[in-house]
């Protein structure tokens, strides 16, 4: 990430003096100078490892991270006039089978 922010910085540094800001060679020797890389790479996702599901509707919703306290916004949205009902709340499941629907 800190190669992100640099990068953006050299726009905005670029910017602020009144060049030329996109990836010209200016920008380019800048990010050389400071060894940046002039892309970061995309990111790898982390698998599920925790499936939460709605009593109600039994709607399955997979997480990388343990959740705070989360109602179903489809049972919500249906029985409830959109608004959070903890009869809806979302409840921690053994994540042996994800159902993505």
């Amino acid at each position: 990430m800190g190669d992100t922010l640099a990068h953006e910085m050299i726009h905005y540094w670029l910017w602020v003096r009144r060049r030329p800001y996109g990836h010209t060679a200016e920008f380019l020797l800048k990010m050389e100078a400071m060894g940046v890389s002039r892309y970061n790479p995309v990111p790898q996702l982390r698998p599920f490892k925790f499936v939460y599901q709605c009593l109600n509707c039994k709607k399955n919703f997979p997480a990388r991270k343990r959740l705070g306290v989360l109602a179903c916004s489809d049972c919500c949205e249906q029985f409830s006039q959109g608004k959070y009902d903890l009869k809806f709340k979302l409840i921690l499941v053994n994540p042996i089978e994800v159902n993505y629907d």
